[in-house]
C-alpha cells in the first residue's frame, strides 16, 4: 500500500467572509494574533512569585487588496459608519482554502469595527502599478472554529 501523500496547503487560499458585505477579496490578511497577560501572584507562605494567566488580548486584523471598484462601497460604507460615530460591530471569517477549493481551516472573529483605513496614493509615473486599499479592524476576540 503506497504512503498517503500530504501537501501542504498554499498561503494564498483563503477567503473574508465579513457580515453585510457581499465579497471580501483580498491579497492579504495578517494580525491574527493573541496573547495572554502573565498575573505574578504571591502568597503569604510562597517564596516566589507564582504566574497565573491574566486577561488575553487580540492584536488588530489587516486586510489588504488591491482595489476592486465594484467592491469598494461594502466596507467603505462599514468604515463610513464608524467614522460618522455609528456604532457598527460586525462579525466574520478568515477561511483557508485548499487547492480544491475546500475550505480546510476557519477562524471567526466577533464584535469587529474598522480602526484605520488606508487609501492608495496617486502618482502618475507609476504607471502598471497596483493600488492598495487597506483595512483595519479590531475585534473582541476570534477563535477557530
Amino acid at each position: 500500500m503506497a504512503a498517503q501523500r500530504f501537501d501542504a496547503i498554499g498561503n494564498f487560499n483563503f477567503i473574508v467572509e465579513i457580515d453585510g458585505v457581499a465579497q471580501a477579496r483580498f491579497q492579504e490578511v495578517g494580525g491574527l494574533n493573541a496573547s495572554v497577560q502573565a498575573i505574578d501572584f504571591q502568597s503569604g507562605k510562597d517564596i516566589h512569585a507564582r504566574k497565573i494567566p491574566g486577561k488575553a488580548q487580540y492584536a488588530n486584523i489587516t486586510f489588504k487588496r488591491g482595489i476592486v471598484v465594484g467592491e469598494f462601497s461594502d466596507l467603505w460604507s462599514w468604515c463610513e459608519n464608524v467614522m460618522k460615530g455609528r456604532p457598527d460591530r460586525r462579525s466574520g471569517s478568515v477561511v483557508v482554502l485548499d487547492d480544491s477549493k475546500n475550505e480546510r481551516l476557519r477562524f471567526n472573529f466577533f464584535f469587529a469595527f474598522p480602526v484605520k483605513w488606508s487609501g492608495f496614493q496617486l502618482n502618475s509615473s507609476n504607471t502598471g502599478q497596483q493600488h492598495i486599499e487597506e483595512l483595519e479592524i479590531t475585534a473582541e476576540y476570534f477563535e477557530k472554529a
